[in-house]
């Protein structure tokens, strides 16, 4: 961890080699099972072993935590797959914004199928893709146009995938939650389709 502060006492992660040695650190360390907090304790004594003074450590261990949410804590304009129940709303999965809503979409199937049909209805599914159908509904605006940022899965209306801003709570800590943020629902764009889905 120590080349992030450019093996000396430089500010965390200022220099792009710094932040390219910072990069390699948490992620080694992440990988053996570190936590976010056993990081911060590494860096701790990095700068106690050099005999200097807690309110530059402060500064130091402040640097890092804004790093760490940056890289690893939030993710913006993701996609988040919840269900509705009378116990409140259950996470189910997160996918990147950059994957493609098909391919989201072909996973939630899978996914709805794993927790709400019995393993006969699997089988039959899996034996004739068409059985039973997979529904899909978009959400419509007056004038017709279905916007893509969000959608009802499945036969129950109470899984839904949405675009999201989503952060966790505690970084990579193992006991961490995934909260999130759903993008507003934009102006119905009438007759205007860019970006957005024709009804079929």
């Amino acid at each position: 961890m120590k080349g992030a502060f450019a093996f000396d006492s430089a500010p965390f992660a200022v220099h792009p080699n710094d932040e390219r040695r910072a990069l390699t650190a948490i992620s080694n360390a992440i990988r053996s099972g570190a936590s976010k907090i056993e990081i911060e304790r590494e860096i701790e004594k990095y700068f106690q072993d050099r005999k200097t003074g807690q309110e530059f450590i402060k500064y130091q261990i402040y640097l890092f935590r804004s790093y760490f949410n940056r890289q690893y804590s939030i993710i913006k304009n993701c996609w988040i797959l919840s269900k509705t129940s009378t116990n409140g709303v259950e996470f189910i999965t997160i996918f990147s914004g950059r994957t493609s809503i098909d391919t989201i979409l072909y996973h939630c199937m899978h996914i709805y199928a794993s927790r709400e049909y019995n393993q006969a209805t699997q089988l039959m599914r899996a034996k004739k893709k068409s059985w039973p159908v997979f529904r899909i509904q978009f959400h419509q605006f007056e004038s017709g146009a279905l916007w893509e940022g969000r959608a009802s899965i499945g036969e129950s209306p109470d899984y839904l995938l949405e675009r999201a801003d989503a952060t966790l709570s505690k970084g990579l800590d193992p006991t961490s939650s995934i909260t999130w943020r759903p993008k507003l629902i934009p102006k119905d764009p009438g007759e205007t389709w860019h970006g957005m889905r024709h009804p079929s």
